[in-house]
């Protein structure tokens, strides 16, 4: 059983990127590289592997750690303001304009902005953005005149974008400007050795966040936890953590109080098994990568990556 952990010991306030992988180790020894250039870098990732953390690392591991640290959903606004988020807007620029907004690269000045889910941004953002990416000067909606900001920008995203500038969904002059300095996490049933470590501080922050006690988990979860596919990655965990100290009482953490779906799943495939289960994964779908994918409770850019692994070509 992983013991319990002290009620009042709260996580670090400072991102930590937990782990003894070799890929964890890895991934800081790159992260501390990268940190103290000025290079623009890309993200990549499923889902729920922690993208925002690291873009905070990243910042905080960088000359620009005094300055802001500001992160941009791209995702979740409409094409009509995406713009005016970025670049910001004049007073009375459009209906609804009331007072001015500096937008929120000029928010990030000095230091770092994230712009997260960067796949998803719409084609007039990208050719603005791009313009930002060449010569770091920007244009207010309804300004009389550009302004240079010196920020550094991380994009990240869990869509496969050399798929995407393919397909014409994303552009090639954007996607080549941002991929300067790649970083590409592995999702968590790819370290899973990072869970001894990731368990107690998932569970220091529960309890913080909703003070109550847990007792550690049992050795059937254990067990259960290190076969499990994580399909929804450290998120996933977080949230399967959270979900079993509210139902455990301050006990350990016990199968029962696991959720329905988790104990429901097939654990994930011992190694050996992992390139046959694909095959059959991928016959059953006729090929159909996307419902491959989700037969095997993987994200897309897994299986792509699981191809490449084991030579089953694209």
């Amino acid at each position: 059983m992983i013991a319990p952990v002290p009620l009042h010991a709260a996580p670090a306030a400072e991102p930590l990127l937990l782990g003894r992988s070799a890929a964890m180790v890895t991934l800081r020894r790159q992260l501390d590289r990268i940190a103290r250039s000025r290079a623009t870098v890309l993200i990549t990732g499923d889902t729920g592997t922690g993208k925002e953390m690291v873009a905070r690392y990243l910042h905080l591991k960088s000359p620009r750690h005094e300055r802001p640290f500001v992160a941009l959903n791209c995702a979740a606004l409409p094409e009509t303001l995406i713009e005016s988020e970025l670049f910001g807007h004049a007073r009375g620029a459009f209906t609804g304009a009331h007072q001015a907004y500096p937008g929120k690269i000029r928010l990030a000045a000095g230091g770092t902005l994230l712009l997260d889910e960067i796949g998803d941004m719409a084609p007039a953002a990208q050719a603005r953005l791009l313009r930002f990416l060449e010569t770091a000067e920007i244009f207010s909606v309804g300004a009389l005149r550009a302004e240079t900001v010196d920020v550094r920008i991380v994009a990240a995203t869990h869509q496969d974008l050399d798929q995407r500038v393919r397909e014409g969904l994303f552009r090639k002059d954007v996607y080549y400007r941002l991929n300067v300095a790649r970083v590409e996490l592995l999702p968590l049933c790819e370290r899973r050795a990072d869970l001894e470590q990731l368990i107690p501080h998932v569970i220091a922050h529960v309890q913080e966040r909703h003070d109550l006690r847990v007792g550690g988990i049992s050795e059937d979860v254990r067990r259960l936890f290190m076969r499990y596919a994580w399909p929804g990655n450290v998120r996933e965990l977080h949230n399967v953590i959270e979900s079993a100290a509210l139902q455990a009482d301050g006990g350990p953490l016990e199968m029962q109080h696991l959720p329905a779906y988790v104990t429901a799943r097939m654990p994930a495939p011992e190694p050996l098994d992992e390139r046959r289960m694909l095959v059959e994964a991928l016959a059953q779908a006729h090929g159909n990568k996307s419902a491959a994918a989700e037969k095997l409770h993987w994200s897309r850019m897994t299986l792509y990556r699981k191809l490449h692994k084991y030579r089953l070509g694209e």
